[in-house]
């Protein structure tokens, strides 16, 4: 529930622009969410729909979550599995594109206009 109580939280009270992500849950969100990829994501901006290149968090292998992410993680001491953290991770051009977006190098599209709708239907 720390989640729903965050969105609700940043969608009352934030005055900035502001992005909350989770992976896709095996149950139906509370709060609806965008979905990109295998995570969903909450905002108080237009996020259009991008491929999302993830790695398969089911099959794949440590060097290659590393190899997708572009880092090692190898030699730092973890408290927790090395898998788990690379299963977490959001691809970086998933990232660039909502933070692009987020910080108006992409100039904004206001949510519930007809070109937001336009938009989506373009990005589905």
């Amino acid at each position: 529930m720390k989640l729903y109580q965050e969105i609700l939280f940043l969608q009352h009270f934030a005055k900035t622009a502001w992005v909350v992500e989770n992976v896709q849950p095996y149950y139906e969100p509370l709060i609806a969410g965008k979905k990109i990829g295998r995570h969903l994501f909450w905002s108080n901006f237009f996020i259009p729909t991008i491929e999302s290149n993830d790695a398969d968090i089911n099959r794949g292998k440590i060097k290659e979550w590393q190899e997708l992410h572009g880092f090692d993680i190898s030699k730092y001491k973890l408290n927790q599995r090395r898998d788990k953290v690379l299963r977490n991770c959001v691809n970086a051009e998933l990232g660039l594109h909502i933070f692009n977006y987020c910080t108006g190098a992409i100039p904004p599209i206001p949510l519930g206009t007809l070109f937001s709708e336009l938009q989506e239907q373009k990005h589905a």
